[in-house]
């Protein structure tokens, strides 16, 4: 670790005696339930509850800084103190339950030209409204439904389409139309059609003010989901889905147009002591997009995919040790000899509103990968002594799976694909300690972005060392 990351270190130590607040999980819901996403209430822990109204608050602070930028923008090193303040209720009235998460996400970062954006900053904002209507077996016998309308937050399946950010300082909002249904057997069928709320404000300068503006959504970008998925023995599951995603420009909103169809299949085991696990998914894309924002480029055919396994095993005892490997691969596009044009026809893959801290690594101030032009090996060690403490180490190869396009959401590209598909490898560590079980959580984390020739050489790079990056969070719940 560079002599420069020794102060970020200490600095590091120091917060973790601060009071704050981080991921929190949702509670696991009773069988045909399907409640509100409570981000405020972590896993194992019970809601605050006085008769029908339910009552949660999180803290969260981290400090975290990076040295060796892989950008082709923003400061070579940098540091931020980020702040994220969350209160949640629910009022059960029986049939009918009504919803809020209130969220003031901040940041404080070092350097007036840092790469900090609305990921990380969304002052005072209701994320979450919502009134949720308890069908019963309206919808077939044995079965359990529920309709929910307004603003809301939500994982779907893997999380890799649709899913809310845990470590991200923001969450990923929608508003619209929800429905569920489950029968006897645990089988699920969702139905959903939303609106993505658009964080605000969007000029830069607002943002790293912490200004407060009202998000907003609108019918000119939509997200539509079907999705059934059939319960296996051991919480496994096989999951068969189908996106849509509509979009077109607005006032003070320029896009890409993007018109897409995205289906995809999933089969699940979850890990457990004594037994081996897996993770296996495949995602076409098709559809069409513009080339650019501009109001006159033009239209292209779009097809892509994306396709994930994962295989592990974990040996029973006190720390439920757990080894797993996994390959990840996402389709980028093909250009012509000059790299200058995709023809008819883009082919890189879109991840829609998906998450990724949990396999790619955290974003923040760091944030290189994700599911476009990439194809990823990966080793990992994961181990636990119960919900209170665990930790994992994991190894991650990293190539470009077109030589030509910009590799995953670094910024960097070889129009001319001459500096050949090897990015280099990243090492990830992590420790998550709860020091007062269910009231505070500390999460701590290092990385280290070893470069290979193209993230060391592609036009536009700021710094040709090693990317080292590192993280303390510190949360507290009421």
């Amino acid at each position: 670790m560079p002599a420069r990351f020794v102060p970020t270190v200490a600095v590091l130590a120091a917060l973790a005696l601060w009071p704050a607040a981080a991921r929190a999980q949702l509670v696991k819901p009773a069988p045909g339930q399907n409640p509100f996403y409570a981000t405020a209430i972590p896993e194992g822990r019970t809601p605050n509850r006085l008769g029908n109204l339910t009552l949660n608050a999180a803290l969260r602070t981290r400090f975290d800084a990076i040295d060796g930028q892989y950008r082709n923008s923003g400061p070579i090193s940098d540091s931020m103190f980020t702040s994220r303040a969350q209160i949640f209720g629910e009022w059960d009235t029986g049939p009918i339950r009504l919803g809020f998460e209130l969220m003031d996400a901040r940041a404080y970062p070092r350097q007036p030209n840092s790469t900090v954006d609305t990921g990380a900053i969304n002052a005072m904002e209701m994320v979450q409204l919502q009134a949720t209507a308890e069908l019963g077996s309206l919808l077939g016998a044995g079965t359990t439904s529920e309709l929910t309308i307004g603003r809301m937050s939500m994982d779907v399946g893997s999380r890799r389409l649709l899913g809310r950010p845990q470590f991200r300082n923001t969450a990923n909002g929608l508003t619209g139309v929800r429905l569920d249904r489950r029968d006897a057997a645990g089988n699920q069928l969702l139905l959903l059609w939303s609106m993505p709320q658009i964080r605000l404000p969007r000029e830069p300068a607002r943002v790293r003010d912490n200004a407060v503006v009202w998000d907003r959504e609108t019918t000119d970008q939509q997200i539509m989901l079907a999705s059934h998925a059939w319960a296996l023995p051991h919480n496994g599951v096989v999951q068969l889905y189908a996106y849509g995603f509509l979009e077109r420009d607005a006032p003070g909103f320029a896009s890409t147009d993007r018109r897409l169809f995205t289906p995809g299949i999933r089969w699940f085991q979850p890990p457990r002591p004594g037994a081996f696990d897996h993770d296996v998914e495949a995602v076409l894309q098709m559809g069409s997009v513009s080339t650019s924002s501009a109001a006159t480029a033009r239209r292209v055919d779009q097809r892509g995919w994306f396709i994930h396994a994962t295989a592990g095993y974990t040996i029973p005892g006190a720390v439920n040790l757990r080894v797993a490997g996994v390959i990840d691969a996402a389709s980028g596009d093909r250009f012509n000899a000059a790299g200058t044009s995709t023809g008819e026809t883009v082919t890189r893959f879109d991840t829609l509103i998906g998450a990724r801290r949990w396999e790619w690594g955290p974003s923040s101030l760091y944030g290189p990968l994700n599911r476009a032009n990439i194809v990823s090996p990966s080793l990992r060690l994961e181990a636990n002594t119960g919900p209170w403490f665990d930790v994992f180490l994991a190894w991650r190869g990293l190539w470009l799976e077109s030589g030509q396009d910009q590799f995953a959401v670094t910024g960097l590209r070889s129009p001319t694909g001459n500096l050949g598909r090897r990015a280099g490898n990243q090492f990830e560590a992590r420790v998550r300690y709860w020091p007062i079980k269910g009231r505070v959580r500390f999460d701590v984390g290092a990385l280290l972005l070893d470069k290979g020739r193209f993230l060391r050489q592609a036009p536009g790079v700021r710094s040709q060392a090693d990317t080292n990056y590192a993280y303390w969070d510190t949360s507290i719940f009421f």
